[in-house]
């Protein structure tokens, strides 16, 4: 039997918020909630960006690409080989496409995080105010549409990067500039992303 989607959404979820931030008590003098940028959560980890340096650089997992782009089964063509020495890869290349790409989801989305437990004495110390703030019931479905904007719980994991790693650099030739490879981007398509933890 198929589920309902609405059954998978939560009733109530809770934001915890600072009395000394005047921004923080607009959620209920204004009713406002606020979409922030994925590069102001202060976790260094949490929705930034990041290439994986080393994978990038690899001269055989360039060859796999190239491959594949050019359709061909053979990782020594002459094509791929020509490819591998006119495109370097450089620590700073890489940094400058990663920091080009952060500040496009910067500009793309904005997010709002929220929790199913206004119990948590973590979120109470970091988001509200050292024990001091106030926590605010949302009703989801009142506060958030399901037709608008996307929505998912928090996947938490222990690898650095896990889905933020880009896997391959496009190649400078005119044939193949086209080709995507924004995979594994750790966003949705979308004018903002709901994200619910459940600490």
């Amino acid at each position: 039997m198929k589920q309902n989607l609405n059954d998978l959404i939560p009733k109530t979820v809770y934001k915890y918020r600072d009395f000394n931030d005047e921004l923080h008590k607009r959620i209920i003098t204004h009713q406002e909630i606020y979409f922030a940028k994925p590069s102001e959560f202060p976790d260094p980890y949490d929705c930034r960006y990041k290439i994986d340096k080393d994978f990038i650089k690899d001269e055989y997992n360039r060859r796999i690409y190239y491959a594949k782009q050019l359709g061909t089964n053979n990782l020594f063509h002459s094509q791929i080989d020509q490819l591998i020495s006119q495109n370097l890869i450089t620590d700073e290349l890489i940094e400058v496409q990663q920091n080009n790409t952060q500040r496009i989801i910067n500009q793309l989305y904005g997010i709002f995080s929220v929790s199913l437990n206004y119990r948590n004495p973590h979120l109470w110390e970091i988001f509200g105010g050292n024990n001091k703030g106030f926590c605010v019931g949302l009703d989801f479905q009142g506060v958030l549409p399901l037709n608008q904007g996307t929505k998912g719980r928090v996947k938490y994991t222990d690898v650095e990067h896990l889905s933020f790693g880009v896997r391959a650099i496009p190649p400078k030739s005119p044939s193949l500039q086209n080709n995507g490879y924004f995979r594994d981007l750790p966003f949705y398509r979308g004018s903002y992303v709901i994200m619910v933890e459940r600490q």
